[in-house]
């Protein structure tokens, strides 16, 4: 059958192959990033607030050994049962919607409303094709009240009941870049290193890579990041500056060591957390935390990093 202008198909990695004129985009895309798997040990990054329009559900990551058949893409789910899909969405949720089926294992689900009520723009994975009405229904709830997801946990558990049907996710290539225009990342990691973890701490570190600014993406951004599973901490080009004092750097170099140093931690039987108690008082010792708070959460140095990014990205 011929596909509706409505509908296409979009494996991961690919370019986007329009079926149907894009309306200008709303400032507003629903969603929310997915909590860590337990399957990984260690310092994983606390899930922070995203912004509205960088928000999207995903990823939930099978359990190791669980895959035992080849997973299928998107181009393989049958267009009529997609487009039922599709059909039963625009029903129930009362807007015209435009939907793209994926083979995604970021983002599972994403909406994005057009301005006037004109539509919504949704991508899901194709698991959801052939889902209940139960949960089609909640689906139709979530994309037009997006915000309402925290509350929805049938959308959740049917996601982590296929999780089987997500395929692996091939590891994105990383390179290593300690040396900086003014700063030596190697350095300052060896510096930390010796004098707060008796040489113990084994984690990669680099420079990030400067993102274009616009395009829908927000302007906030983060100084540092670790990530577990790939235990590598990262640290934001924007300060390779000489504007920016080294113990700044020096301070937020330490904050993601003691991530890969301490891990997350459940206190009092209660949900996991990265910045645990034990986190927050070795960081208030650390010799460089008060002055370099002060800097950090002075509004006109925040002014200055995002001026720099600016001027960098451009």
């Amino acid at each position: 059958m011929a596909m509706p202008r409505q509908l296409e198909f979009w494996e991961d990695g690919e370019p986007a192959k329009e079926v149907a004129p894009h309306p200008p985009k709303s400032p507003f895309k629903g969603g929310l990033e997915a909590p860590p798997t337990p399957r990984f040990k260690g310092g994983l990054e606390e899930p922070t607030a995203l912004d509205d329009e960088e928000k999207c559900l995903g990823p939930l990551a099978a359990a190791e050994g669980q895959r035992e058949e080849p997973v299928p893409g998107a181009k393989s789910v049958d267009p009529a049962a997609a487009e039922a899909l599709r059909a039963e969405l625009c029903r129930l949720s009362g807007l015209p919607v435009f939907l793209r089926v994926t083979n995604n294992t970021h983002c599972l689900m994403r909406v994005v409303h057009e301005p006037g009520g004109r539509g919504a723009r949704l991508s899901l994975h194709w698991m959801f094709v052939d889902a209940p009405p139960a949960v089609v229904k909640a689906l139709a709830g979530w994309v037009k009240h997006p915000r309402k997801i925290r509350k929805d946990s049938l959308l959740r558990d049917y996601m982590h009941a296929n999780n089987n049907r997500l395929r692996a996710a091939q590891p994105r290539r990383v390179t290593i870049s300690t040396k900086g225009r003014h700063y030596d990342l190697a350095e300052l990691y060896a510096e930390v290193n010796a004098a707060e973890f008796d040489g113990t701490v084994n984690a990669k570190i680099t420079w990030g890579v400067m993102l274009p600014v616009g395009g829908g993406r927000s302007g906030h951004f983060r100084l540092g990041s670790y990530n577990d599973a790939r235990n590598l901490i990262r640290l934001h080009p924007v300060l390779d500056n000489p504007q920016v004092p080294r113990f700044v750097i020096r301070s937020i170099v330490f904050h993601e060591m003691l991530h890969a140093f301490l891990g997350i931690k459940k206190e009092d039987g209660k949900r996991r957390k990265v910045h645990h108690s034990e986190f927050k008082r070795r960081e208030e010792q650390y010799r460089d935390f008060k002055a370099a708070e002060a800097w950090i959460n002075n509004p006109q140095n925040m002014r200055m990093l995002a001026k720099i990014r600016r001027n960098a990205a451009g």
